[in-house]
């Protein structure tokens, strides 16, 4: 099958090589071409496929195609992100910036809460000046980035989210640390919430990750995930 086919198949609503819209046509054609190589019993509906199969696609064709021929999934399958799996999608004005390979999800964060907050900066520039390594920054130094760009921050630990949705209540941006609560050392990656709301009757922590996504995260998931270090803007010049 052809990456548009697969795409089509997965519900992507454009072809992930060419951007060009795929044809509800199309997505029945594709879907029969599954049916007969046995991936799926039936030509209606939302076709799923295993991790097995989707991680099969990832290694044939890459991480970044494989997430747009997800459609509406935020993450591929192989993502350690402990908030990836029931990740919902989430459109935003506010800028979203792509860390790529580097770990440097620290200076990513701030740059887009200083856009947020009217302090645009240049990411590459942070990463020059505040340097990075393997195992990224600090809370302190995160917040070092911000107080030096005008920003005076409060340094949180052990906060709640009853404490985020109060920090955020007014429309500011606050950056926060995720970890994998079964392994630490294995994850561990700054994020900026954006608030706490509802979506289609649940609780969600609005985020927008430095991995280049904005997506709504289960309260009940992000607990778990949730360090509880908090970087909170207090007042700005």
């Amino acid at each position: 099958m052809t990456v548009r086919q697969l795409a089509a198949v997965l519900g992507a609503e454009y072809d992930p090589l060419t951007g060009e819209q795929i044809t509800p046509n199309e997505r029945q054609m594709a879907k029969a071409s599954m049916l007969g190589l046995g991936f799926t019993k039936t030509v209606s509906g939302v076709t799923r496929v295993s991790d097995d199969v989707l991680k099969a696609i990832e290694k044939q064709y890459g991480k970044e195609i494989t997430e747009q021929m997800l459609g509406g999934n935020v993450f591929s399958p192989s993502s350690k992100n402990p908030l990836a799996k029931d990740a919902i999608p989430r459109n935003t004005d506010r800028l979203v910036l792509n860390q790529g390979q580097s770990p440097t999800c620290g200076h990513n964060s701030c740059a887009m809460v200083l856009d947020t907050l009217g302090k645009p900066v240049n990411v590459d520039q942070l990463m020059q000046k505040y340097g990075y390594k393997i195992d990224g920054l600090y809370p302190q130094e995160v917040a070092k980035i911000m107080k030096d760009n005008n920003i005076d921050v409060y340094n949180f630990s052990a906060r709640t989210l009853n404490d985020l949705s109060r920090y955020t209540s007014n429309g500011k941006p606050v950056i926060v640390r995720i970890a994998d609560p079964k392994n630490p050392k294995e994850f561990s990656h700054f994020v900026v919430v954006d608030g706490i709301t509802e979506k289609n009757g649940q609780k969600v922590v609005a985020i927008r990750d430095p991995h280049g996504k904005s997506y709504f995260s289960p309260v009940d998931t992000f607990k778990k995930a949730f360090t509880g270090e908090a970087i909170v803007p207090r007042n700005y010049k």
